[in-house]
């Protein structure tokens, strides 16, 4: 077997491997596309929504990026700790409700859904009465 045997059989299996990742992501890009169209997502204010049979409770549809913070869980506002610091829309994760109580810094304030949040380095940050997300 000669260099130009060794190299071109090289060529072709690299080419066949290049050609199945191709495939595979070109049908998983156009799976996921069908996904999205019959997961039927409602917009309201700028808040995306996954319709449910019951309209009475709705469900968050999270984003890329989305913090779920959990009731009675302590957390911390810095780099490298729970929570970076920076501007954020809170929006309340549980069914109904459309007001939490958030305990920031030792001071406990009650925020609405969609409201803006910002925190700051050193920030305590403490949800009292309701799961919240940050995006």
């Amino acid at each position: 077997m000669s260099w130009s045997e060794i190299a071109l059989i090289c060529e072709t299996t690299l080419l066949i491997v290049l050609l199945i990742y191709f495939l595979i992501h070109k049908f998983k890009k156009k799976n996921d596309v069908i996904a999205d169209q019959n997961e039927e997502i409602e917009i309201v204010n700028g808040v995306r929504y996954k319709k449910t049979a019951d309209e009475q409770n709705q469900n968050l549809a999270l984003k890329k990026g989305d913090q779920i913070l959990k009731r009675g869980k302590y957390y911390q506002v810095g780099e490298g700790l729970d929570v970076l610091a920076g501007t954020y829309t809170l929006l309340v994760a549980d069914g109904d409700v459309t007001s939490v109580n958030i305990k920031i810094s030792g001071l406990v304030k009650e925020f609405k859904h969609g409201s803006t949040l910002i925190l700051a380095e050193g920030d305590n940050l403490e949800p009292l009465s309701s799961n919240i997300v940050l995006r």
